[in-house]
């Protein structure tokens, strides 16, 4: 793979891993109509995100500080993990050849675009750290794992999940990018061992860096601007957005 093209899926990885879009979707699409992608799209995806998790840790840093002082924070954030852990690991092959299935990622963002649809028309609620029970965090975490199908926004599905077990709109937010940490950095880190041990694999690094740094410079200022636009505007753009999008691609890819 070429540097423009590592240059270009990393601008795409910052531009949609904040907002409820599904970056892994939009990355499976570039990748098929770019050109001399060479390497393992599902390893070149999670070095991406990594830049993006990298960026996540800095600008809440103040926050995921906070929450080693918060007992219940740390247990929520842990029993909203464990489902998505639970499946990464043993269905990783099955979401790996997902990761070709062009259709199947314009599907799920039409099904994405309707339930942030819904989740816009639900009320805020004003559940907080100290209201949100185990329960709602099981549920927001079992939402997570439909994430792991291109298509489907993690944060998309956190948010909504959230917003429906009647959680404050803001702090919906906030949990699904705390969520997002323990996830990425789970699946990167079993995609990268996996590249150590295969022996026949010769990567170039370089391709990688580039995706990495672009990932992480273009995150750092799209989580800036979005973070206010989420809290403020209304989601029902985003599902016009994958309505369109999702449309586009079964026609494009037919």
């Amino acid at each position: 793979m070429d540097l423009l093209n590592a240059l270009i899926l990393g601008i795409i990885q910052g531009l949609t891993e904040f907002i409820p879009v599904s970056s892994k979707g939009h990355l499976v699409i570039a990748q098929k109509l770019l050109q001399n992608f060479s390497v393992p799209p599902v390893l070149f995806d999670a070095v991406l995100h990594l830049g993006t998790a990298a960026v996540i840790i800095f600008y809440f840093r103040k926050t995921l500080k906070q929450i080693f002082t918060n007992a219940r924070l740390v247990l929520l954030v842990v029993i909203a993990t464990i489902p998505v852990a639970f499946a990464g690991y043993v269905f990783k092959h099955t979401i790996e050849e997902l990761f070709t299935n062009t259709q199947l990622t314009a599907v799920c963002f039409i099904i994405m675009g309707t339930v942030l649809y819904f989740a816009d028309r639900k009320q805020n609620g004003v559940k907080t750290v100290s209201e949100t029970t185990w329960f709602d965090a099981l549920l927001i975490g079992l939402a997570q794992v439909f994430a792991l199908i291109p298509g489907i926004s993690r944060s998309g599905s956190t948010i909504s999940s959230g917003i429906f077990r009647g959680l404050d709109k803001k702090f919906a937010m906030e949990f699904s990018f705390l969520l997002s940490v323990p996830a990425i950095l789970g699946a990167a880190g079993l995609k990268i061992k996996d590249a150590l041990h295969d022996t026949t694999a010769r990567l170039d690094l370089l391709p990688f860096a580039v995706g990495f740094l672009a990932a992480a410079v273009v995150g750092y200022f799209t989580i800036k601007i979005l973070l206010n636009f989420l809290q403020k505007q209304r989601m029902y753009m985003f599902s016009i957005y994958l309505w369109i999008a999702g449309t586009l691609v079964l026609v494009l890819f037919r």
